[in-house]
């Protein structure tokens, strides 16, 4: 089981990638959280990992002159997200949306 740290991390990672649209490059989701939580990259690609196991994000790799992941969030995703729906390993947010 998560901490509760774990979690709200977690929560945090999926309104990012929902607030932009529900799709974003994996390295700027990365870029984007680890200014606001104190632990490494690493960390945080495991709690993306647990994100993609959960079926809250998708990962696709996007050819381009650099190859690059990009992360989608589920449907699943969004309602963990906003609240709507409880997922083990991640926060109930009392964000809404929008």
């Amino acid at each position: 089981m998560a901490d509760e740290i774990t979690e709200h991390r977690r929560t945090y990672l999926l309104r990012l990638v929902v607030e932009s649209g529900g799709r974003m490059p994996e390295t700027t989701l990365l870029a984007a959280a680890v200014h606001v939580w104190p632990i490494g990259r690493d960390d945080l690609r495991a709690d993306v990992g647990y994100l993609i196991k959960v079926g809250c994000l998708t990962r696709d790799w996007i050819a381009a002159a650099t190859p690059f992941a990009a992360l989608t969030a589920s449907e699943r995703g969004e309602d963990a997200a906003c609240g709507r729906i409880k997922i083990e390993g991640v926060h109930k947010s009392l964000w809404t949306g929008g």
